[in-house]
């Protein structure tokens, strides 16, 4: 199995800690890079040249953009890599989210199954 680049944007500082424990423990082969707001979230996927495999995105986060707005940019930049949406909130309707996002919605609080469902299908994805 390849190693995973993850990306998580969480501004919930002991939420993105336990995600990281939880990535740690679930694929620890895999780097998990984390980030607390957008603008840094974009800045590094627009410089750093990194692959990355999977983006886990809150909704609502600090910064110029939401997490709907950091995903749009990430296929505008034709990053075909696996997102999903972490959120407590409700899915937004089908206007805010273009199907062209190809997506996934994780409503808050999840389980440790669904994160095991979604390394399993990144790793899938890379695989292929």
């Amino acid at each position: 199995m390849k190693k995973l680049l993850i990306l998580h944007l969480e501004d919930d500082l002991a939420l993105k800690d336990t995600v990281f424990d939880l990535l740690s423990v679930l694929d620890p082969e895999s780097e998990v890079i984390q980030f607390t707001n957008s603008d840094e979230t974009l800045q590094y996927i627009e410089k750093s040249g990194a692959e990355v495999d999977l983006f886990l995105l809150d909704v609502r986060v600090p910064g110029q953009m939401d997490g709907i707005g950091v995903a749009k940019r990430i296929r505008s930049l034709a990053i075909g890599s696996r997102i999903v949406f972490m959120s407590a909130y409700q899915r937004p309707s089908t206007s805010e989210l273009s199907d062209s996002l190809d997506f996934q919605w994780i409503k808050k609080p999840w389980s440790i199954d669904q994160f095991s469902r979604l390394l399993q299908q990144a790793h899938t994805h890379t695989d292929a």
